[in-house]
């Protein structure tokens, strides 16, 4: 065991230790270690994460429920605008500083979470400056979508980096503990929201939960907003460097979902666009599972980089196993039963929808598989393959999925998801078994 090994473990957390996380890690994860997955810190992440899904769902069905259909287009809206702004976010800030501080001890790891705090405030305070100016400027759906989420951008914002510290440190619980408060706060203040029956009041209940959940955060982590300068200076040398070759990745996803909207709707039309979108929400759990697993695993194999590569892709193997596992099992329940969920969810109208499973299972899959080597790759910091990888997958997708939706329909339009998802897969494959030196860029 080398020095810097030696050091870690000396430093390890003892809720580290307990969930076995430094185990996991040290000895590569891969089927014996499977059972990791489903206790301690790992099943937190996956309730953590669950509530969190509930919660953006809960507010969507709040909102359409009590105000109707206009009311809840003005909340997709200004939903939509802040996730943007959480995955900017997320790229600048969180991702960076996982990856470089999961390996540090002590008054180095504070410094640098600090130093994201303060970072994070000043992106929080920036957006919510700018959804206020646009909202009063534009009016309208898009305006005021903009103006009722504007007053809860930095709590929101800042629940997510504590949320994201905690479980570095081994604290899921606390981590997990955020999340069903600002659930639960949405479930207390909703009947005053129908109450009141506006749009400001539903969101409003969402972002009461938001200020609590990030108070509970703040409290559990004790971390206080650096200086200003001292963030500058951590953000221009640390996070940017890595940051901005996630924010470009990040936009050509965000540039092949819109892309793909825009080439599929005169093939396809509304409704089997509509039905698309429906099946995802059922057939596609990736978007719950796999947030999940890398706000564990990044930490965790950030840690193994710092032991060996060696190990470090045996865990980044592991992870995908695992989460390959779990999809192969979800899709076995959705070919069973699947067609069932599908319209006792959406409707009878959606049930020919229900071809779509093997197809977006096979999507889910190839994402699943490639989960663990992307994590590897955030961990090394690797930001031009991450860039390469996830522009292949935009690019081929765009192309691919209208031209197989003109001969198969909705059905086609998915193996183009799949062919894309195939691609991701190889790149980010390559670059994890690739015997290069670490290379952060």
């Amino acid at each position: 065991m080398n020095a810097e090994a030696r050091r870690l473990r000396l430093h390890l957390t003892p809720e580290i230790k307990e969930t076995g996380m430094e185990d996991l890690a040290s000895k590569g994860g891969g089927p014996s270690r499977f059972s990791e997955f489903v206790h301690g810190i790992w099943a937190w992440a996956f309730v953590g994460q669950g509530i969190s899904s509930a919660t953006t769902f809960g507010l969507v069905v709040l909102a359409g429920r009590s105000l109707g259909a206009s009311a809840l287009g003005v909340v997709v809206i200004g939903l939509g605008s802040y996730f943007m702004l959480l995955l900017i976010q997320r790229a600048l800030v969180i991702t960076p500083l996982i990856s470089s501080s999961s390996t540090l001890v002590g008054s180095e790891r504070a410094s640098a979470t600090r130093a994201a705090v303060t970072v994070t405030l000043i992106i929080g305070c920036a957006g919510a400056g700018l959804f206020a100016i646009i909202g009063a400027s534009v009016g309208g759906p898009i305006g005021d979508g903009m103006l009722v989420f504007a007053p809860w951008v930095v709590p929101a914002l800042a629940q997510d980096l504590f949320r994201s510290t905690l479980f570095r440190d081994g604290r899921g619980r606390r981590g997990s503990i955020t999340d069903i408060a600002w659930f639960g706060l949405l479930l207390t203040c909703a009947p005053f929201a129908v109450w009141i029956g506006e749009v400001w009041a539903v969101v409003g209940a969402w972002g009461v939960g938001a200020i609590v959940a990030a108070s509970l955060g703040a409290v559990a982590t004790r971390v206080k907003p650096a200086p200003f300068l001292s963030a500058q200076k951590w953000f221009v040398h640390t996070a940017f460097p890595f940051g901005r070759w996630l924010v470009l990745q990040e936009g050509s996803f965000v540039i092949g979902f819109y892309g793909l909207v825009l080439l599929l709707t005169p093939i396809i039309g509304a409704a089997g666009l509509g039905g698309l979108r429906a099946a995802e929400t059922i057939f596609a759990p990736m978007s719950l599972v796999g947030p999940a697993l890398v706000l564990v695993g990044l930490p965790a194999v950030s840690r193994a980089v710092a032991r060996s590569r060696e190990s470090a892709v045996r865990l980044a193997v592991g992870i995908s196993g695992a989460c390959g596992v779990l999809i192969v099992v979800y899709a076995i329940v959705m070919i069973v039963a699947g067609s069932r969920i599908l319209t006792l969810v959406f409707g009878d109208s959606f049930a020919s929808y229900d071809a779509l499973v093997i197809p977006m299972s096979l999507w889910q899959l190839a994402l699943a598989t490639g989960l663990g080597f992307t994590i590897l790759l955030r961990a090394e910091q690797r930001g031009r393959a991450l860039l390469l990888a996830g522009t292949s997958m935009a690019v081929i997708a765009l192309v691919l999925s209208p031209v197989a939706a003109h001969v198969g329909g909705v059905e086609g339009a998915v193996w183009g998801y799949v062919a894309g998802a195939v691609a991701h897969l190889l790149f980010v494959s390559w670059f994890a078994f690739s015997p290069q030196k670490v290379n952060r860029s």
